[in-house]
């Protein structure tokens, strides 16, 4: 009798997978379209992980052998191969700012304008939420990492959540000296 580990995925028990199997693979087309004005490309590595009901997938870096990837107005397509994450959930894009990349011409930073994922095994194909802007720390070396939820209309099950919001430990501040911060949270 196999027994799962206490922090098995609940979407796993309830299929009753073996949560330390290996799972089989599946390949993953990654759309990439990055913004259409010349400043929006980047020539920075550029990585890509994918996050599904199932659990989280490898970091992997997207290049196509000898084209140059992320131009301006380009739709670039990589194919990854991934353990079987089920229905994704989230794409984490991450560019990497090394000190080896800062030659002449180097560009870290980059507008992502659409990303798409093909899961072949499903014949789905999930748009995520993007339209947004990776910067670099060139200072210390560092890439920005963004993580990415399917656009609306696209999850297949509803889930309802409660949410407490705490501000203040504090009691009697007045209207104007509370803080004006806009809270906000992502549920993936």
């Amino acid at each position: 009798m196999q027994t799962m580990g206490y922090f098995a995925a609940s979407s796993e028990l309830a299929q009753g997978l073996d949560a330390t199997a290996p799972r089989a693979s599946v390949k993953y087309r990654v759309q990439v379209t990055t913004g259409p004005h010349p400043n929006h490309s980047t020539t920075a590595r550029v990585f890509v992980q994918l996050h599904g009901v199932r659990g989280h997938g490898r970091r992997q870096r997207l290049q196509n052998d000898g084209k140059k990837s992320f131009q301006a107005g380009s739709k670039d397509v990589f194919e990854i191969t991934d353990s079987d994450l089920g229905r994704l959930t989230c794409v984490s894009l991450q560019t990497d700012a090394t000190s080896s990349n800062f030659e002449a011409g180097f560009d870290p930073s980059w507008f992502v304008e659409k990303c798409e994922v093909l899961d072949t095994k499903r014949r789905e194909t999930i748009r995520f939420s993007a339209g947004l802007w990776l910067t670099q720390d060139k200072a210390r070396g560092l890439g920005t990492k963004v993580d990415m939820i399917p656009l609306p209309g696209q999850q297949s099950k509803k889930a309802k959540y409660r949410i407490t919001l705490f501000t203040s430990s504090r009691s009697g501040l007045e209207a104007s000296s509370r803080p004006q911060g806009k809270p906000f949270i992502r549920i993936f």
